[in-house]
């Protein structure tokens, strides 16, 4: 009888130590925010609702949203007409620059750490990266105008 009361004993409070708790943390690949006159709502795709609470006209929940979600997107190039192919990549990244370009380029890799990881200069037409000797992963890609400075950008993902 000790011993099974000890083992009970000796259980519970191993559950209870091992016990997880809830970190009022959301990874999040989507989110918003937006307002009107009268209110504000923010919101994060696949954001847990721990409770809801409702009026007549109007119901909120209250998950766990972060104030402060910076979404930053490389979606809108100040350079037009830049292709960078194939991507994923396993050898050879290929950019082309179009002709109606005539001032030479910087192309930079970045890895997700901001760590540079080859910059080199470039001209328009069609420029081969050597990213065979690179590890397997997300890199960004920034091909700079030197003359304007003007930039493009672009997720590359190495693979094997």
């Amino acid at each position: 009888m000790k011993k099974t009361i000890s083992y009970l004993l000796f259980m519970g409070v191993t559950v209870f130590l091992s016990a997880q708790s809830i970190q009022n943390d959301v990874v999040s690949s989507a989110g918003a925010s937006g307002s009107s006159a009268t209110m504000k709502i923010d919101y994060t795709v696949g954001e847990p609702v721990i409770e809801l609470r409702q009026a007549t006209t109007i119901s909120a929940s209250q998950g766990f949203h972060q104030p402060g979600l910076y979404v930053t997107a490389i979606d809108n190039p100040e350079l037009e007409g830049i292709q960078c192919y194939p991507n994923p990549v396993d050898e050879n990244l290929i950019v082309d620059i179009p002709a109606s370009y005539t001032s030479s380029f910087v192309y930079t890799i970045y890895d997700l750490n901001g760590r540079v990881m080859v910059s080199e200069t470039i001209a328009s037409g069609s420029n081969a990266i050597n990213m065979k000797s690179f590890a397997a992963g997300n890199y960004l890609l920034y091909v700079t105008e030197t003359s304007t400075g003007k930039s493009f950008q672009s997720k590359i993902l190495k693979v094997k």
